[in-house]
């Protein structure tokens, strides 16, 4: 009989890989900064830069203006232009 050895997976070693930032970047390569801290998933960088790639929700009262209910086509067309308008100052 031979023995069976085993190696540990990635997921299972701890290290200095878990502490480091989880974003991708486009070419797929993982972020290489530190963790803000334990319970942070991303960097100072792209934890705290990521909210301007975001929109705000307060932005609600300037996209729906008096709309309450998208009752007709109208208010649909309304609010698509509201929102168009405001993609592109972004």
């Amino acid at each position: 009989m031979n023995p069976q050895t085993t190696t540990p997976s990635a997921a299972s070693v701890s290290g200095p890989a878990s502490s480091r930032c989880i974003h991708r970047m486009p070419s797929g390569r993982r972020c290489r900064a530190e963790a803000v801290d334990s319970r942070a998933s991303f960097c100072r960088r792209h934890l705290f830069g990521s909210a301007s790639r975001y929109p705000d929700p307060s932005l609600a009262p300037e996209l729906l203006g008096s709309l309450t209910d998208f009752q007709s086509a109208s208010d649909v067309l309304a609010f698509l232009s509201r929102l168009v308008i405001r993609g592109s100052r972004c």
